[in-house]
């Protein structure tokens, strides 16, 4: 038996956030193909505390107990991984995604409790660990301990036919507590990302390569789910839907306006090249668009490795609103040599985008992640502070109110060291509070700040290098 834990941020506190783990799901499927007993244990949704984790795994009985980790919840899985080794010396315990991915074999060193690391996908490393797990050494892609010495295998091939995996095994999740607030069922269509943003961590998980499935293969797992659920709803969870191409696009959207569908996905604004696409998408059921803009600045933008041009945002934003189609923007504020004036301008430029129909927008802390070119340009600089820094809150929104609150307990972090030259990691949180006052409760204010505005060169730009 082999379950396979997604960890929360914190133990005990489910998240509001109802995503499926695809991730695990896929793994657990390809196991299950492969006739092998497996459980996805969801403990962000699930909200155990450590003697229930601990009675569910005693009822289960597994071989191996694998873990999920993301660089925000390392000391949760640490934690985690200790309870599962104490209670169960005999379970060999793996701990794969997009942290130790990203950090090598760091979380064998930092415990004992860790008995494997898996690194990038996990279908084919955790078929053969529960396959023969006394040969780790023929494994590909996983490091683990022997005589003492950490043993790190070469990295295994990637998936290049993402049609040729089984659909994830959504059946294995307590379905009624994703469902609570709306019947959807989340979807991959690829994996990875061609974009070269400083502060994404996705190049280093997946490289420059991007898989993707074929439409009717997307299409085929969607007809799945409409006949076991009776479900209409999907939510993609790609870094870059849109990137799929214009003619897979459109093969797609045929193929969902036939099954009357409605759906949502993340994507570059750039991707939409004109209305007509857009109108396509809202025609075969879209109905609500999210873009990581990150910044109002243009010469920021091109700082950062975004490169939008902002110029085209408000308009494509207004064709969205027109075809029906609700948008929702993600920014990102303290950047280390990123000034209050530019953060201002990120937020106003924010603010703008109102007028023209942005229905949501979050603004985020900026957190670095291990293998990224910000991870390498803080290490540079002996800023290696601010790679597990991250501290809890939770008192930040009682004197807010509304959405606003909302938005402060979801993103309930600030970092606990700052990577900003100029605002610490309360200054920083106190900003986006005012983001989001000023974008929720206000009107739409003109600028206060042009969205252009520059540095004029007064900054060092060698991130990347």
């Amino acid at each position: 038996m082999v379950v396979l834990i997604n960890a929360p941020l914190r133990l005990s506190t489910p998240t509001s956030d109802r995503k499926m783990p695809l991730g695990l799901l896929y793994i657990a499927s390809y196991l299950r193909a492969s006739s092998i007993d497996v459980f996805v244990l969801d403990l962000s949704i699930l909200g155990l505390n450590r003697d229930q984790i601990i009675e569910e795994i005693k009822r289960l009985k597994p071989d191996i107990v694998g873990l999920n980790c993301l660089s925000l919840n390392v000391e949760t899985v640490l934690n985690l991984a200790q309870t599962i080794k104490s209670n169960f010396p005999r379970a060999l315990v793996v701990v794969g995604g997009t942290h130790p991915t990203l950090s090598g074999t760091s979380l064998l060193e930092l415990s004992t409790a860790v008995d494997v690391l898996v690194f990038g996908e996990g279908e084919e490393p955790m078929l053969r660990l529960a396959q023969d797990p006394d040969r780790m050494e023929d494994i590909p892609g996983i490091a683990f301990r022997r005589n003492g010495k950490i043993i790190q295998t070469p990295r295994s091939p990637r998936i290049m036919n993402l049609d040729s995996l089984p659909f994830p095994a959504v059946d294995l999740l307590p379905l009624e507590k994703y469902w609570k607030r709306e019947k959807v069922i989340s979807l991959l269509a690829s994996r990875g990302c061609p974009n070269k943003c400083i502060f994404c961590a996705s190049p280093a998980i997946w490289g420059r390569t991007v898989t993707r499935r074929s439409p009717e293969n997307v299409l085929k797992e969607i007809q799945t789910r409409i006949k076991e659920f009776d479900i209409r709803d999907f939510h993609f969870l790609d870094d870059e839907f849109l990137g799929w191409g214009e003619e897979n696009l459109r093969i797609f959207c045929s193929g969902a306006r036939e099954l009357g569908i409605k759906w949502r996905a993340i994507g570059r604004i750039d991707q939409l090249k004109n209305y007509e696409l857009i109108k396509t998408l809202a025609e075969s059921g879209c109905y609500k668009l999210t873009f990581g803009i990150e910044s109002g600045v243009q010469d920021f933008q091109r700082f950062m490795g975004k490169n939008i041009d902002l110029r085209i945002v408000p308009e494509i934003i207004h064709q969205c609103q027109g075809a029906g189609i609700v948008t929702k923007a993600y920014f990102m504020l303290g950047f280390p040599t990123e000034k209050l004036e530019e953060m201002l301008a990120t937020i106003n430029f924010a603010v703008s985008l109102k007028r023209v129909g942005l229905s949501d927008a979050v603004f985020l802390p900026l957190m670095p992640y291990y293998g990224t070119s910000l991870f390498r340009y803080l290490q540079k600089r002996d800023r290696t502070d601010l790679f597990r820094s991250r501290t809890e809150i939770a008192d930040d929104w009682a004197s807010s109110q509304g959405i606003v609150c909302e938005k402060l307990k979801k993103y309930s972090y600030y970092p606990e060291n700052s990577a900003n030259e100029f605002l610490d990691g309360k200054e920083l949180r106190e900003l986006i509070r005012y983001a989001y006052q000023l974008f929720y409760r206000a009107k739409p204010q003109p600028e206060l700040i042009p969205a252009n505005y520059c540095r004029g060169g007064a900054v060092s730009r060698d991130y990347g290098k």
